[in-house]
């Protein structure tokens, strides 16, 4: 399975209860339809075969073939959950997954290269792009929004950046 292929839709991040249930943050839009998409591999490529019993917000709790006990759901805890892309919905004009921005350029008002995405995280407050900027070689994150980040280009893969955030 090529990893390229896949996009992240999801985290198994802890037991729940004895019998083997797991609880996992969705990042899908709506976080239920998580196993909508066809099927589920880890970030090797395995089918992970997953089925939802309920949900709170983002937050499933679910079953995966094999797993019956809190025990031997241990070693799969913080497992990311991928699809193939293909099994994703056309996106419209200036829509993108948040995943195809790592590794992007971060652009100045006046086209400057002032820096690159490492990642984008979400603690719980809306994303966060993670980004390493040149003049100092420090991180930062910084809210993922269009007043800080007006322009994504994915074809020349930069993200320009407010001038008034610099």
């Amino acid at each position: 399975m090529d990893i390229e292929k896949l996009v992240k839709i999801g985290k198994i991040i802890s037991s729940h209860g004895v019998r083997g249930l797991v609880k996992i943050k969705s990042y899908t839009e709506t976080a239920s339809n998580i196993s909508e998409y066809g099927k589920i591999y880890n970030h090797s490529g395995s089918i992970i075969e997953l089925k939802i019993k309920s949900s709170n917000k983002d937050i499933l709790i679910g079953s995966i073939d094999g797993i019956d006990s809190k025990e031997a759901a241990e070693p799969i805890l913080k497992t990311d959950l991928y699809i193939d892309r293909s099994a994703l919905p056309k996106l419209e004009e200036d829509d993108f997954y948040v995943q195809d921005l790592a590794g992007m350029k971060i652009t100045d008002d006046e086209n400057n290269h002032i820096g690159n995405i490492l990642a984008v995280q979400n603690f719980g407050a809306g994303d966060l792009l993670e980004i390493n900027f040149l003049k100092d070689n420090k991180s930062e994150y910084i809210p993922f929004t269009k007043k800080h980040f007006p322009t994504v280009d994915l074809i020349r893969r930069i993200v320009r950046m407010s001038n008034k955030l610099l």
